[in-house]
């Protein structure tokens, strides 16, 4: 799977949301204009935070806490009509973005256990959580929230033990080099044939990108970063070593990769083997400290042309 190029930077939210509802908008189906044949309509009734409670972190628990109240998890209009039940989840997801993980993961374990009282209800609710939180090419990715829902799904008594076991494999290599958690050691082969570890190496941030030959958006991907001043002048003053892992065993990009990174190869196959790293899509591209700590973990190149531009932090 190649990601597609998307820009984080800088976005508000309701660019994100006039985005997601013009998507959302061309692919709901189109209207009956026979009044004999026309489905009700149904629309989501959304709860609002008491006129009282003037601090954001009381409104967003409010918000979670009764997000789900007014809805009938047993009228499949919602799951027939599904532009209104996407546009509520991915209202759902942004307050659980700003929820404290106590409120998060009570929140999820509630509405998983309520939309268990109709199975293509909870069906339909936990795939759009999938698409908008776990997707690689989602907006509204979020690894912490995923997690929170995957805890809360394994812990569900009304989750099958087949469900279960898949659940617990995704959690698995989620948790996978977190970001402020260690990134994994790995050793590599360069095209010169000298032989490394990922950890030896000293700089005060290392760039990790693992790449596919022939692919485009890796091949665009790898321009940004080097075509960027603040890159070119961390890498030249030693600052910041690029770690470009090429995914083929057998052949090398020529001309791809500029000469100041590492090109290098995972001759033993002890990333893919022993799946040490968890990457859902191509190019993948992890940010670390000095002490190999992940800053950014499977991130854009946007993303870290934006770390290092200090006017925009």
């Amino acid at each position: 799977m190649t990601k597609s190029v998307k820009i984080t930077i800088a976005t508000t939210v309701i660019a994100i949301f006039g985005v997601l509802v013009y998507i959302l908008y061309i692919h709901q189906d189109k209207p009956n204009l026979d009044k004999a044949s026309t489905p009700a309509i149904i629309k989501f009734e959304y709860i609002k935070p008491p006129m009282t409670m003037t601090s954001q972190e009381d409104a967003v628990s409010y918000l979670l806490d009764n997000f789900w109240d007014k809805f009938n998890f047993t009228d499949t209009l919602f799951v027939t009509q599904k532009t209104e039940l996407e546009l509520a989840v991915s209202n759902y997801i942004y307050y659980l973005s700003l929820g404290d993980s106590v409120d998060v993961s009570k929140s999820l374990s509630s509405l998983i256990e309520e939309s268990h009282q109709n199975q293509e209800m909870h069906y339909a609710i936990i795939d759009n959580l999938t698409k908008y939180i776990s997707d690689p090419n989602s907006p509204m990715r979020n690894e912490l929230v995923n997690v929170s829902m995957l805890e809360a799904l394994i812990a569900s008594n009304k989750t099958d033990s087949i469900e279960k076991a898949a659940h617990i494999y995704t959690l698995n290599n989620v948790r996978k080099n977190m970001v402020g958690s260690r990134a994994t050691d790995f050793d590599y082969t360069t095209k010169n044939g000298d032989k490394g570890s990922m950890h030896a190496l000293k700089s005060k941030y290392t760039l990790l990108l693992f790449y596919n030959i022939g692919c485009h958006t890796c091949s665009e991907s790898i321009a940004e970063l080097y075509n960027n001043s603040n890159i070119k002048r961390l890498v030249a003053s030693k600052d910041l070593t690029v770690l470009s892992i090429n995914s083929d065993k057998t052949s090398w990009e020529e001309g791809k990769i500029p000469a100041e990174w590492i090109d290098c190869r995972d001759d033993n196959s002890c990333i893919d083997d022993k799946k040490l790293y968890d990457i859902p899509a191509i190019p993948s591209i992890y940010l670390l400290d000095e002490k190999k700590n992940v800053i950014l973990k499977d991130s854009y190149s946007l993303d870290v042309i934006h770390f290092f531009t200090p006017n925009l932090k």
